[in-house]
């Protein structure tokens, strides 16, 4: 027979492995010494610990392995267990996958926010290039944006290419039943029943970059209009804003750290 330390050796399993499986009653020692209290093991049961590795090597549990081990000695009797694991595993592959697109989604704006540093708050007048802009559209509250960021981060994951953007297509304040649309720039088009992707043309745009938090945009907004009146500019829907610093995906930040850019198209 081998002691615990030399059958740990030929099966590769740790010491204190094969005392949690003999606790657990699936690997039980072929003899305990009952004055030292020390494991042995026949060589028959190196078979058993091999089988065992395979079925923790295929992420059954404890318990599966225990009923698979106590009542089944071929293959083919234990199909069910084998078939019904491999749609556990299809499953929880497809919930890593979705957990791995929503941390490069995270990374990607983590890595942008870090690069990005914004000062200038002078009205700029410039060309605005076209984007694949994916959004969601809703009437309701302006703070209910977040939801519609929700819906299009879901369906886009890795493809979002670029910060959250807000279209108003209002040309007025609306307390309730606002036409917002909220979404992201993205790489490709996102084949979504409940998502708008298309190519959101660009053009002339008078633009103004808001430090500081979203309550106070209301006096940039001023300096853009008082600005497009002077310079007697006519204007196009939907206004946009562009969060270029805003709360993170997991950590909210500081709002007088928050960067938006607005941008009213013109002809």
């Amino acid at each position: 027979m081998y002691s615990i330390g030399e059958f740990s050796r030929l099966t590769e399993l740790s010491v204190k492995t094969l005392r949690y499986y003999h606790n657990e009653h699936i690997l039980e020692p072929d003899y305990i010494d009952n004055d030292s209290g020390y494991r042995y093991y026949r060589k028959a049961s190196l078979e058993k610990a091999e089988m065992i590795k395979m079925l923790r090597q295929l992420e059954f549990s404890i318990t599966e392995i225990r009923e698979i081990t106590d009542n089944f000695t071929d293959d083919s009797e234990i199909l069910p267990f084998l078939i019904s694991q491999r749609e556990k595993i299809r499953l929880k592959s497809e919930e890593y996958l979705r957990i791995k697109n929503s941390l490069e989604s995270i990374i990607e704006n983590a890595q942008e926010r870090k690069m990005k540093k914004f000062y200038s708050d002078k009205i700029v007048e410039k060309n605005t290039g076209d984007i694949i802009f994916a959004g969601f559209r809703y009437k309701g509250k302006y703070d209910e944006v977040g939801k519609a960021f929700a819906k299009t981060a879901k369906a886009a994951g890795r493809y979002i290419s670029g910060s959250a953007m807000s279209l108003y297509y209002d040309g007025e304040y609306r307390e309730n039943d606002a036409d917002i649309e909220g979404g992201y720039p993205v790489k490709k088009d996102i084949n979504n029943a409940e998502i708008n992707c298309r190519i959101l043309k660009g053009g002339k745009a008078v633009t103004v970059i808001h430090n500081g938090p979203y309550d106070t945009l209301s006096e940039s907004y001023k300096k853009l209009f008082d600005y497009i009146q002077d310079h007697k500019l006519i204007t196009k829907l939907p206004v946009r804003e562009a969060y270029l610093k805003g709360p993170g995906m997991i950590f909210r930040g500081n709002p007088e750290k928050y960067v938006t850019e607005i941008q009213i198209m013109t002809e």
